[in-house]
């Protein structure tokens, strides 16, 4: 450590803090096993393709399966997840230079405990190729402002991390943009040094992403897929300028409605909108304060300070446009961006020098605000993954109880196809969980039940219990027996009729 300090100088002791922080946050699902919708279907499997357009994630996947196979292990998969993430958290402070110990470590923090982790963790056999990701993005980002030409191995580290989740890309652009931001705000360099190294994060992007798109194409026609259609994958990189227009707007309509209301479950207490609101209060005054301070020394940086204060919702949300012909398709997983509506504040605060005793007390104010933030959302992670552990216990008892059935069903035999007929009907609703359930991955028995090949590996994983399917002809639906038997869980709703096993959901 003492070596990587030196040569590097970042101190990696510091990550302890946002892994320690994770460990509260993230344990619980770390020492229990509980799923959410997609582990019924990747427990085995790293739960991505090439079709994905994710040739990275999917050949370090595939690497793996062949060695000794791919398992969604909590323990160990959730110890990986917050080694990169807490690493990643440390990457992207060092670069601003964060001189308040205490607020440092909040935004390194507030990084591994934010909803979007916490859905990301969820999906426990993807996880720690997510978390590589995130930490590619943050190594290549340290390269490109430490060192002169770390900005080509950006490139490369930019490439990889879309070859593995491509929303990863908004973050690296809200990062860079928001670091070029800082630098012209207290103008610790010119504006030429400043611009020139914005041109060099630029290029970077642009590299990126025009070196992911190719390695992609190659992929493609080398392995003889083609893009998915799930979440219009296939039409990536098509917009029109009309879906553009739509996902610029969204950005400013997301960016302002975070003050009053929730973003893809990542805001979901009104506290929270407050709290974000007050942040953002504080940071207009501070910009204020170094704009008559310190940047009106220099009048270019003056006109791009306000011009890239318009464009800040556009950044943090690029989502958006990435997505814009498809935004109905975006997810928690790949908001990160919206980190900075925390970290911003915190960036400009720690820049700001009032040198007035006043300045103690506020930024007292300010940690204790943020650790206030960090205590919800550790009590949602922890909240929503309670909630997938209730979901899978009553989903247990469900699909075992229609396995029973099946079996004690008179005539049943091994050989015998089983026919679903309708749709299974949730009775586990519990309206208690109603902020729980939110984060992308939730469930509840029916979607699982409902869904043939989630509903045959839970059988088959969970309860050892394999099964011929055959799909309901309108012959079998309109059979007079099958018609009058009484939905599940009805006595009589699952019985052998003319050498089928019948389970009768609803009409």
């Amino acid at each position: 450590m003492r070596y990587i300090k030196e040569k590097f100088n970042i101190d990696l002791k510091e990550a302890l803090y946002p892994f320690i922080a994770g460990l509260i946050a993230h344990g619980y699902i770390m020492f229990s096993y509980s799923p959410n919708r997609d582990e019924f279907i990747s427990i085995f499997h790293h739960g991505s393709g090439y079709d994905f357009g994710r040739w990275f994630h999917t050949a370090l996947g595939n690497l793996l399966f062949r060695i000794d196979g791919c398992y969604s292990m909590p323990w160990l998969n959730g110890l990986i997840f917050l080694l990169f993430l807490s690493l990643a958290a440390l990457l992207f402070a060092e670069p601003f230079g964060i001189k308040n110990r205490v607020l440092k470590y909040l935004f390194m923090i507030l990084f591994v405990v934010f909803p979007v982790a916490t859905a990301t963790l969820s999906y426990m056999a993807t996880a720690p190729f997510y978390a590589l990701g995130v930490f590619l993005i943050a190594l290549g980002f340290f390269a490109s402002v430490k060192y002169k030409y770390g900005f080509i191995f950006g490139i490369f580290a930019l490439c990889a991390s879309m070859g593995i989740y491509q929303a990863y890309f908004a973050l690296l652009a809200a990062t860079v943009f928001f670091f070029f931001f800082i630098k012209l705000l207290s103008a610790e360099e010119t504006f030429k040094e400043s611009l020139f190294r914005a041109l060099k994060h630029l290029a970077m992007l642009v590299a990126g992403l025009l070196s992911y798109f190719v390695i992609n194409k190659i992929v493609l026609v080398v392995k003889h897929v083609e893009l998915t259609d799930y979440q219009n994958l296939s039409s990536m990189g098509d917009y029109s300028l009309s879906g553009i227009i739509k996902a610029l707007g969204q950005c400013y309509r997301d960016f302002f409605g975070i003050f009053t209301g929730d973003h893809y479950f990542i805001f979901p207490y009104k506290i929270l909108n407050f709290i974000v609101l007050v942040l953002w209060i504080l940071f207009a005054a501070c910009v204020l304060y170094l704009i008559v301070t310190r940047t009106k020394k220099q009048p270019l940086n003056v006109v791009f300070v306000l011009g890239l204060m318009l464009l800040m919702p556009v950044a943090f949300f690029l989502i958006n446009p990435m997505c814009a012909e498809f935004m109905n398709g975006i997810h928690t997983l790949m908001c990160y961006g919206a980190f900075f509506m925390f970290a911003a504040p915190i960036l400009v605060f720690d820049k700001t020098d009032l040198k007035v005793q006043a300045e103690r007390y506020l930024s007292c104010a300010v940690s204790a605000i943020l650790i206030f933030v960090v205590f919800i959302y550790i009590r949602y992670s922890n909240m929503t993954y309670f909630a997938y552990d209730l979901h899978y216990d009553q989903a247990y008892f469900e699909f075992s109880s229609v396995a029973d059935g099946i079996r004690n069903a008179e005539g049943y035999a091994d050989e015998l196809p089983v026919v679903f007929v309708g749709n299974y009907t949730d009775h586990s609703k519990l309206w208690e969980l109603r902020y729980a359930d939110a984060l992308t991955g939730a469930y509840n028995t029916g979607y699982v039940m409902n869904g043939e090949e989630r509903r045959a590996n839970f059988f088959r994983f969970f309860l050892g219990f394999t099964y011929n399917e055959e799909y309901p002809t309108e012959e079998i639906l309109a059979d007079p027996e099958i018609k009058a038997m009484p939905s599940f869980p009805d006595n009589g709703s699952i019985k052998v009729v003319d050498g089928r096993v019948i389970v009768k959901f609803s009409d």
